[in-house]
């Protein structure tokens, strides 16, 4: 590759947080002298202009990112991404939340995209997701197989409850403590319509319209999604 072509590369970055207060104030693109003390020299003078005491990124840096506020664990993730970067996030999840992100992850990036952790975390059980391709640098390679966004159990809960709940789902009783959960997880101000799945695939919720997306098959009614 040349200069020139280096100078052409386009590159789409989505920065996000769960914090509407971190994301107005990333959109701002204003810093000020101690904010930006971990950045070298160089780096401040590539990308910020410095007006009465305070840094702002330059205009063709900003354009490049877009901010939105997001939950990974609950919102519908990006899709088609080359690298995702999560630092100082997994060390506060338990490990269900742990596997349902790192699922999320696998399910977003594209076919051999790269995933970046902080060295102090680890990718735990999920290495059937993800090959390490640093190790030191907690850089990992996404592996190949189905996307999935459907978040099973943990995997000793899933073999101590698999076969009761099967035979409990069919109750009406056990489908109402299914809405509660669906209801209690799910977005107050604004949820897309979605559906909502046991570990065997079966539906338990139905949240808003979801003819757009799915239609009932031929044949004896069922309640299974695939």
């Amino acid at each position: 590759m040349t200069s020139n072509d280096a100078n052409r590369l386009k590159v789409q970055i989505f920065a996000s947080d769960i914090s509407e207060k971190a994301i107005k104030k990333a959109r701002t693109g204003v810093y000020s002298a101690a904010e930006l003390r971990p950045v070298s020299e160089k780096q401040l003078a590539d990308y910020f202009i410095r007006i009465d005491g305070q840094y702002i990124v330059i205009q063709s840096l900003r354009d490049s990112i877009v901010f939105t506020v997001h939950n990974f664990l609950k919102d519908p993730p990006f899709g088609k991404v080359d690298l995702i970067s999560c630092r100082n996030v997994f060390i506060y999840l338990e490990p269900f939340l742990h596997n349902k992100a790192l699922t999320t992850f696998h399910y977003a990036l594209k076919e051999n995209g790269y995933f970046v952790m902080d060295k102090s975390e680890t990718i735990g059980k999920s290495i059937n997701l993800f090959a390490p391709l640093s190790k030191n640098g907690k850089i990992y390679t996404r592996k190949d197989g189905e996307r999935r966004y459907a978040h099973e159990p943990a995997e000793k809960k899933r073999k101590e409850h698999v076969s009761a709940n099967k035979n409990k789902l069919s109750s009406p009783s056990q489908r109402t403590d299914f809405t509660k959960s669906a209801q209690a997880l799910l977005v107050r101000d604004y949820t897309p319509a979605s559906v909502v799945v046991d570990e065997h695939w079966e539906i338990v919720h139905i949240n808003g319209d979801v003819t757009p997306f799915l239609r009932p098959s031929q044949g004896k009614p069922t309640h299974q999604l695939l």
